[in-house]
């Protein structure tokens, strides 16, 4: 009886469910994605949005469920989500302009641009940590345990912690690929020194704004009586862990893991980060190949042209290969991906438990299915 009450409550906050899809102008059949959407959607198992968009086609756009389901407060398409992990493609844009600008150099060492970094630490390179290649340790449960007031104060106890401690990476800096949020902490940190402002401001001044993500923002630190939280986003959908028999509410800090985790976007944030990229407003075209080229092996993404490159994925089944990134852990999951031919995909969810890793490969098959693929490959030859 109680799983029956909990799929009842579950339904209930789910009748406030909004889909909206548009009709394509191409031969895109994207009907199955919308059946599986509107299945896992109705039993509780998503919440939040998809939306594909297209070269010379109307967007595909999948909106349900609900943004706060004890408030009872539906999705929207301009509901901010968290992205985690996603935000380590908005740090790796940013350095990525700092390196065009000559601020930053990819092969130098971290430590040219953190003093404060153990010299250990020489053979370690910004090509490393956006690589996830440093063989440092990720030191993200110390930077919470330290973390006081702000970003910068923390990083600075840790690293006179590890300098005390003359810490050495673990493994040969370059020799293997181990995914760890800290180095885009390290990221941020460099970035911040070298265009001399917090890391929030570069992001703004170096992504968001040039980009148009005009309700983009980075997650900031609010202490009440000495204990962590975060200052209130009114457009942020509360975000949930659990099942979908039973969600539960999730609190993160993801103001701590500001290079790797800490940014709140929408949808339509991403939208304009696409067309950004494809204007060459943020970032040369060859700067921008260069990020999902000279790929890491990274263990799940081992097989043909994929791996991970300079804070990108690359990733799919040939002939058909996507470039993104996505992220998820406590109470949300996105993904962003970008298609051959132009196509955009993007996932955000505001229930922790969902899976939406088929979302791109069903994308991709679709694509494949219309000659999407076929058409771009024969426009670039």
């Amino acid at each position: 009886m109680r799983r029956i009450a909990r799929r009842l409550f579950c339904a209930m906050a789910m009748s406030e469910l909004i889909i909206a899809t548009s009709s394509f102008a191409g031969t895109t059949d994207f009907s199955s994605i919308e059946r599986r959407l509107d299945t896992e959607c109705s039993a509780g198992g998503f919440s939040g949005i998809v939306l594909v968009t297209m070269p010379a086609a109307k967007p595909y756009e999948h909106v349900c469920g609900s943004a706060d389901l004890a408030r009872h407060v539906p999705m929207t398409a301009d509901t901010r989500f968290k992205l985690f992990s996603t935000t380590k493609t908005l740090t790796a844009i940013a350095v990525m302009r700092l390196v065009e600008s000559g601020k930053l150099k990819l092969n130098a060492p971290v430590i040219d641009y953190i003093p404060e970094a153990p010299k250990e630490w020489s053979g370690v390179t910004i090509r490393h940590l956006l690589q996830h290649t440093s063989g440092l340790p990720d030191q993200t449960e110390r930077l919470l345990a330290v973390f006081k007031s702000d970003h910068r104060r923390a990083m600075t106890t840790v690293l006179a912690e590890d300098r005390a401690a003359g810490m050495k990476p673990e493994t040969l800096p370059g020799a293997v690929w181990k995914y760890n949020n800290f180095g885009y902490e390290l990221l941020a940190a460099a970035a911040a020194n070298v265009a001399h402002m917090p890391f929030d401001a570069v992001l703004q001044t170096l992504v968001f704004t040039p980009a148009g993500m005009n309700t983009a923002i980075v997650e900031k630190p609010l202490y009440v009586d000495g204990k962590p939280g975060s200052v209130p986003d009114v457009n942020l959908a509360q975000g949930y862990n659990g099942t979908a028999d039973k969600p539960e509410p999730a609190v993160s800090y993801e103001f701590i893991q500001l290079g790797a985790g800490s940014v709140h976007a929408t949808a339509q944030d991403f939208v304009a980060l696409d067309a950004a990229l494809k204007a060459g407003k943020l970032l040369r075209p060859e700067t921008l190949r260069s990020m999902a080229s000279n790929l890491r092996n990274s263990g799940e993404l081992d097989r043909g042209p994929r791996g991970y490159g300079l804070g990108l994925m690359v990733r799919g089944t040939p002939p058909l290969i996507y470039v993104g990134h996505d992220g998820g852990n406590n109470g949300f999951v996105s993904d962003l991906e970008r298609y051959p031919d132009g196509t955009m995909l993007i996932v955000m969810s505001n229930f922790g438990f969902a899976q939406i890793e088929w979302v791109r490969a069903a994308v991709a098959e679709a694509l494949n299915a219309s000659g999407a693929h076929s058409s771009a490959t024969r426009s670039r030859s």
